[in-house]
């Protein structure tokens, strides 16, 4: 993995260059396959889309999961609490773009296909989350349909306000050991509904666990436990709004095994269990919807 500020500019740059004809948008229904859910991404707004090659994606689109191949011009949405997976059937080279809390990511990836399977990754994360210009066009465009000609100047409008926010930031400080934080980050973020710990997130980018410790301690400044536990209850929050998912699902998406356990820790960390707070949400929603009284 590479942290690159200048690579991710210049591949933005040229993305703008690109016409997009057709912007598809996924969706949280159904479900992904029992046997998939550990491979799958459910994760805040998202683009994806291919600049050189195809692109094949699975998610779900109009009450089924479906596999659909991706081609230059043509953009994936994934909503917040939309899933997906990417395939490596064909070798390709795309952009990501996603929208956290409180930063932005871009990731240019080069992927090589099966049997062969080679990936190389550049990212970048903006120091501050998108702004409000940006959200409202990502909003915008979950309402287009899906071939309308407004698709290309809209992605264009929201291209420009990401590149405008990078240029605007500057350059990052930190060398060597802020590159590893980055890397860190991207596959706790990428991981954090699965089984992980600070011995996987070791393993996986390869570094001893002692000195993970210590990087989520400067950076994130608290524990591995704890910032993954974070990041499945702000997920868990987002679900809680869907009332067609159960709890034992929402549960079994972020990560854990067991109900009950999911139930305890979310208590823990918002006073409320999982039931209360999506009874909260639904009836703060009604009251906002609520038609205003003559």
């Amino acid at each position: 993995m590479e942290l690159n500020r200048e690579k991710i500019l210049q591949k933005l740059k040229k993305a703008r260059k690109m016409t997009f004809r057709r912007n598809v948008v996924a969706e949280k229904f159904p479900l992904p396959p029992e046997s998939e859910k550990k491979h799958v991404q459910i994760q805040m707004n998202r683009f994806i889309f291919p600049v050189c090659g195809k692109k094949e994606i699975h998610f779900a689109k109009n009450g089924r999961a479906v596999r659909q191949i991706f081609v230059p011009g043509e953009l994936l949405q994934i909503p917040a609490c939309a899933w997906s997976r990417e395939l490596a059937t064909c070798s390709h080279r795309m952009i990501s773009i996603v929208l956290l809390r409180n930063f932005l990511r871009i990731v240019y990836i080069e992927n090589g296909a099966e049997p062969h399977f080679t990936q190389k990754k550049t990212i970048y994360h903006a120091a501050h989350p998108l702004n409000q210009a940006g959200l409202e066009i990502f909003s915008a465009m979950q309402y287009l349909q899906e071939e309308s000609p407004a698709v290309n100047d809209l992605f264009h409008a929201f291209l420009e306000v990401v590149l405008e926010q990078l240029e605007n930031e500057g350059p990052a400080v930190g060398g060597k050991e802020q590159l590893t934080w980055e890397c860190v980050r991207d596959y706790t973020g990428n991981n954090f509904c699965n089984e992980i710990d600070r011995d996987s997130i070791a393993k996986a980018v390869r570094l001893h666990p002692a000195h993970i410790s210590r990087i989520f301690k400067k950076y994130a400044r608290c524990g591995v436990s704890e910032y993954i536990t974070s990041l499945r209850m702000e997920h868990a929050k987002l679900l809680l709004a869907s009332p067609e998912i159960s709890i034992g699902e929402i549960a079994d998406l972020c990560g854990y095994s067991s109900a009950n356990y999911f139930i305890r820790v979310f208590r823990s960390n918002t006073l409320l269990t999982p039931m209360k707070y999506r009874e909260r949400l639904l009836k703060d929603d009604t009251k906002t919807t609520a038609p205003a009284e003559c």
